[in-house]
């Protein structure tokens, strides 16, 4: 569908970390600073008890 679209992985200390990178000026136009699809946490309250965060962002990459 789209060829030219290489996904990684990215890791960020904090959601503040992420949410840095998202407000990054050459966010999304560099390998550097790689557009950000989406992003998650995981919180584990306890052995059953666990939560996911889902993050999004709504960036559009025009090199895609």
């Amino acid at each position: 569908m789209f060829p030219n679209i290489i996904f990684r992985l990215q890791e960020f200390a904090s959601k503040a970390e992420l949410d840095e990178e998202l407000r990054h000026p050459e966010h999304g136009k560099s390998d550097a600073h790689a557009g950000i699809c989406y992003g998650f946490t995981v919180h584990e309250r306890s052995r059953n008890d666990v939560e996911v965060e889902l993050f999004f962002n709504d960036l559009f990459v025009k090199e895609y």
